[in-house]
């Protein structure tokens, strides 16, 4: 498999590159919750899908972004011996159902069946474990708004940088309750500048 080379350290011709990874709960109107991520310092909405991410320490410069969202779970919690074959679940208690039934059910060989493993249900299931069917966050794009850069610099106390996700139709929109946002931001935290700059 060539995909599988490892190595201790990534490079770029940026003269250290920081990468700034996290996660946070959706919850009703917008709201977030459960906040992970080192170095990040607060997300708050701002407005109807609209947020502002800040982080704890200041870069010299803005590199990138992005950004997906994992959709809500939906409905009732569907117990073993009723799961519909072809169906997208995250599995929501273990109940009795064994790593085995687990599998035979649908989850990948290798992965240990656990409250939140997502699986495409390959029979009706056994046991007691239950699951709940995924539903969608809403958003189909996530953008940067303005110049992230204005945001960076010794004058600022932590970088800040706005970004708003948007519906099919290109409005801006809150993601569904219970989704769950994760992103990631590249910062460079030297002060060597490249080409333009």
């Amino acid at each position: 498999m060539a995909n599988r080379f490892f190595q201790q350290f990534f490079f770029g011709l940026n003269h250290y590159p920081v990468w700034i990874e996290g996660s946070a709960a959706i919850g009703a109107s917008g709201a977030t919750s459960a906040l992970k991520g080192s170095g990040v310092s607060s997300l708050t909405r701002k407005a109807a899908g609209v947020y502002e991410l800040k982080l704890e320490d200041n870069y010299n410069r803005f590199l990138g972004f992005s950004a997906v969202l994992a959709g809500p779970v939906t409905g009732s919690a569907v117990a073993g011996g009723s799961f519909v074959a072809g169906t997208l679940y995250v599995i929501q208690s273990l109940g009795t159902t064994t790593q085995a039934q687990w599998i035979t059910a649908g989850v990948p060989a290798g992965v240990t069946a656990a409250v939140g493993v997502a699986f495409v249900a390959a029979g009706v299931g056994a046991g007691t474990g239950t699951v709940k069917a995924v539903g969608a966050s809403g958003v189909y794009a996530v953008e940067v708004v303005g110049d992230p850069q204005t945001a960076v610099g010794p004058s600022t106390a932590g970088a800040v940088l706005y970004f708003k996700c948007l519906d099919a139709s290109g409005a801006a929109a809150d993601p569904a309750s219970g989704s769950t946002l994760y992103f990631e931001v590249k910062y460079r935290n030297s002060t060597v500048k490249g080409k333009g700059e």
